[in-house]
């Protein structure tokens, strides 16, 4: 009960924040996607309270990382299946998201200006083999990797399950392409999978129809 009112009424500081684990710990983990956004003077913040934190960022291919929140957001969250969305809520949250997004190579320099220890690990290898994802995250805490259980292969919080329509998917490509390509670019492999997965996604579409994507504007009757 002290903890829940030290966490419902503490006044908000480092101190406060720090209070909220055990004194003695082994290891505190804290995880919340907000942190993505936060601006560096609340980093240089943190470095300044805490210089030996250690920094984990999850990375996504945006277009599926923008689709899942559409999911969830316009539908999970509101009790609604996909094809009872219009298509005008759909552009608007990707439009409002992007306009808002930190692009990944911004954030990842930011933190490591910061920070000496910044590990960056992928949503896809997370999907491809949660026991090499925990593995590789338990190796950069320094921590035992050992203690396994079947909870590694759980889905938590998942959302409505569809798939990308195509004139979403080059809709999206095109606002995330160029973060895309410079991360390909910088070597990162997964980046490169991201490019290589939409185009033969909408090659095979075309190759359906040759009439289809005269221009996504057009598909998706936007002016």
């Amino acid at each position: 009960l002290q903890w829940l009112l030290n966490y419902a009424f503490g006044k908000r500081s480092y101190e406060w924040y720090a209070g909220l684990f055990p004194v003695t710990p082994k290891l505190c983990i804290d995880i919340s996607p907000s942190y993505y956004d936060l601006p560096e003077e609340r980093i240089r913040e943190h470095k300044a309270y805490n210089p030996s934190t250690k920094i984990i960022i999850l990375v996504r291919n945006p277009i599926d990382r923008v689709w899942s929140r559409a999911r969830m957001v316009l539908g999970k969250h509101r009790g609604r299946s996909l094809d009872q969305i219009e298509q005008a809520e759909f552009i608007h949250l990707f439009d409002t998201t992007y306009q808002s997004w930190r692009p990944y190579s911004q954030t990842i320099a930011l933190w490591q200006s910061y920070f000496d220890d910044v590990c960056v690990e992928f949503y896809d290898r997370l999907n491809e083999s949660p026991l090499t994802f925990f593995r590789n995250i338990c190796t950069f805490l320094g921590i035992d990797a050992t203690a396994v259980t079947e909870k590694l292969d759980q889905r938590v919080h998942e959302g409505l399950l569809a798939p990308l329509p195509v004139a979403f998917r080059q809709y999206l490509y095109d606002q995330y392409a160029p973060e895309m390509n410079a991360l390909a670019d910088s070597g990162m492999v997964y980046a490169r999978r991201w490019l290589d997965e939409h185009h033969t996604i909408i090659k095979r579409e075309m190759e359906k129809n040759n009439a289809f994507f005269a221009g996504v504007g057009q598909v998706l009757n936007i002016n």
